[in-house]
């Protein structure tokens, strides 16, 4: 039965030790909170920061966008040009081989320049001279 009363009169002192430390925690709690809500003041911060550099950054793009999009434009457009000017060179580099061979044929008809010609066997025939 003693220990019975003994336990009993413990039990208020328990609930007054409970009940410091509930405080303690609740005062740790408010401090935690504090601490936490200003770290989450310097991230809101942060974040806002980092968001309007995203933005600025995103203007920027588009500004490059903006050149670089006519630019391959341009280089498409300069690259069917090059291409019909290779075109066009073959069929020129093809029209110059076949006036090559013209040529050829037609300096392989003349008459030897070693020897006198037409008009001048004529001539000797009609002056009689040589």
């Amino acid at each position: 039965m003693f220990n019975t009363l003994r336990n009993v009169t413990r039990v208020p002192q328990e609930l007054l030790d409970a009940t410091r430390a509930t405080t303690e925690m609740a005062r740790r709690l408010l401090n935690l909170q504090r601490v936490v809500t200003e770290r989450l003041g310097s991230l809101d911060r942060g974040v806002r920061d980092a968001l309007a550099l995203v933005t600025a950054m995103a203007a920027d793009l588009e500004r490059v966008r903006g050149i670089v999009e006519p630019q391959l434009e341009r280089v498409a457009h300069i690259e069917e040009a090059v291409t019909r000017l290779d075109l066009h060179l073959s069929e020129l580099q093809a029209t110059l081989a076949a006036l090559k061979g013209d040529v050829e044929d037609a300096t392989e008809r003349l008459p030897d320049p070693h020897t006198r010609g037409p008009l001048a066997r004529v001539r000797e025939t009609v002056t009689g001279r040589d």
